[in-house]
């Protein structure tokens, strides 16, 4: 007996997906990276966020500082904007895949677009946490990862299990869509009937018909009647 497998999970692909793409795309607009000292009365908080927005705040001895700017190195822009870059067209992605599965059923297309927008989500952090890593030396020694880093790991890993998710369903449909073909046994030709001899000459002699002269009701033997000499007529 064929195991039945369910495929209630299947519909759930679409919400993982957009649930990605909104951690993605969300963590734009948190801050990245952060750095929280406190040392001798003295306290200070920065936020610092992708495309260059920084915001600190100190405080010491009861007296308080505040500020927002933003940040002119070219070196930290380069990488922000390069995963800002990454993000947005992860979200396009998953936002695409989500709509596919959702509507379309298209798990081929879901499968594809939803593991690249996740891989993307991961390209984007690697750039940017290497990038500053080479380019400004220290500054994962007094920054650290802030929410709207850990987010697009979160997202990105889920684009990439909707995407297997997704291509597992396809595997299933296309089970589904070409059912194996069972061989056929093969059928003996059946010998055909040949009648014997003795068969054939009764057939042969059923056929043959006695034949009477018209005139005069003799049996006829060849074309003329005997009795009365008449031809016979067929």
């Amino acid at each position: 007996m064929a195991e039945i497998r369910s495929t209630d999970w299947i519909r759930h692909i679409p919400k993982i997906l957009r649930i990605g793409a909104f951690l993605v795309i969300i963590s734009i607009f948190l801050p990245a990276t952060h750095n929280f000292q406190s040392a001798m009365g003295v306290s200070v908080t920065e936020l610092m966020w992708y495309f260059g927005l920084y915001f600190i705040s100190a405080s010491a001895d009861g007296d308080s500082y505040t500020d927002t700017e933003f940040i002119d190195a070219e070196e930290y822009l380069t990488w922000g904007i390069a995963a800002i870059v990454f993000f947005i067209f992860a979200f396009i992605l998953m936002v695409v895949a989500a709509s596919k599965e959702s509507r379309e059923k298209d798990h081929k297309v879901s499968a594809a677009t939803g593991l690249l927008g996740g891989i993307l989500a991961f390209i984007g952090l690697i750039a940017y946490y290497a990038g500053l890593d080479e380019d400004i030396p220290g500054w994962w020694s007094v920054g650290d990862p802030s929410v709207g880093f850990y987010l697009p790991i979160i997202g990105g890993i889920l684009g990439v299990l909707s995407g297997i998710m997704a291509g597992y369903a396809y595997s299933l449909e296309r089970e589904v869509a070409v059912p194996t073909i069972q061989p056929q046994p093969q059928l003996q030709p059946q010998p055909q009937y040949q009648p014997t001899s003795e068969v054939q000459a009764i057939n042969q002699s059923q056929q043959e018909k006695p034949r009477f002269c018209q005139n005069c009701g003799t049996k006829l033997v060849g074309e003329y009647c005997q009795e009365c000499g008449q031809k016979a007529e067929f």
